[in-house]
């Protein structure tokens, strides 16, 4: 989904859930990611599973903004990678892990 078409699909992020973001990693490089260290990451996409219990919406469009206190991992790596899709769902913060689990069983890296 274009960045432009994204905008209008914020608008109809529930308030609270589970969300999921596409991410394009344009290319190979190693990014620091915070206490982690430097991590090594090869081009392709990406998914990240995040969760909000209030104020989703917010916290979508702080993770694609490029200038930003880095305070979470995905800030470190969202630096050198792009948000291109964003799937959200009204559910209880536990699912957050349960679909992160889901897609690392059907999706090994």
């Amino acid at each position: 989904m274009p960045p432009e078409s994204l905008k209008s699909e914020m608008e109809k992020l529930p308030d609270s859930g589970v969300y999921l973001l596409l991410i394009n990693n344009p290319k190979r490089g190693e990014i620091e990611i915070g206490a982690l260290g430097n991590v090594l990451f090869s081009p392709g996409y990406y998914v990240y599973v995040g969760s909000a219990q209030r104020n989703l919406r917010r916290r979508v469009e702080r993770h694609r903004r490029r200038e930003k206190r880095l305070k979470w991992h995905i800030d470190y790596f969202l630096q050198y990678a792009r948000v291109e899709e964003v799937i959200a769902y009204s559910l209880p913060k536990s699912y957050e892990e349960k679909i992160s689990r889901i897609l690392c069983e059907r999706y090994p890296f």
